[in-house]
Order: C-alpha cells, then structure tokens, then sequence
C-alpha cells in the first residue's frame, strides 16, 4: 500500500464513510496541452489503482511567482476554478450526510 492509498482510505472510507462524494484537483496542469482532459484521460490508473473519485478536476491553482501574471495562466486558473465549482456544484449530496455512524 502507498501513502496515497492510505490518504484515499482515511478519507474516503474512515471519514466519509463510502457516503460523501469525492472530487480530485490535479494541480500543476497550467501549461498542459488539453489542461482540462488530463483527468479524463488519466481516470482509468486511478480506478485501476483502487482509487475511485466522482470527478477529476486538473487544472491549477498557481497564483504566485513570476509564471502566476501570464495571461494564459491566470485565464487557466479562472477555468480551474469553474470547474471545480461546476464539480461541486454536480456532486453534492442535496441533503446533510451523516457520517457519524
């Protein structure tokens, strides 16, 4: 088992019981050709891997350092970040999961 088994496995399973939707930000992503396609395109070694998510976001969060102020990175992050919100948006539970059981 790896660190990022045991991280999926302490959120995934112990905190969330299986019951809570789970989304994957891939960061790193700003200067990818087809930035946005690289979950899709790499969902199939997470599920392999055991390591089920309901949507993958990459994208990135770089906001700064002297790469945050390119025009193509900061249109990138807006991108990232509507994404993220339109994931969310798609997955949350419509009522209060309770987890404490």
């Amino acid at each position: 088992q790896t660190s990022d088994h045991g991280n999926y496995a302490i959120f995934i399973e112990a905190i969330g019981r299986k019951k809570v939707p789970s989304l994957l930000a891939v960061t790193g992503c700003e200067f990818m050709t087809g930035m946005a396609g690289w979950g899709g395109s790499n969902k199939e070694y997470f599920d392999k891997a055991g390591l089920s998510f309901d949507k993958i976001v990459s994208g990135t969060c770089l906001a700064e350092g002297p790469m945050a102020d390119i025009d193509l990175v900061r249109e990138r992050r807006e991108q990232t970040k509507q994404a993220l919100w339109e994931a969310i948006d798609k997955h949350i539970s419509p009522n209060p999961v309770d987890v404490s059981e």
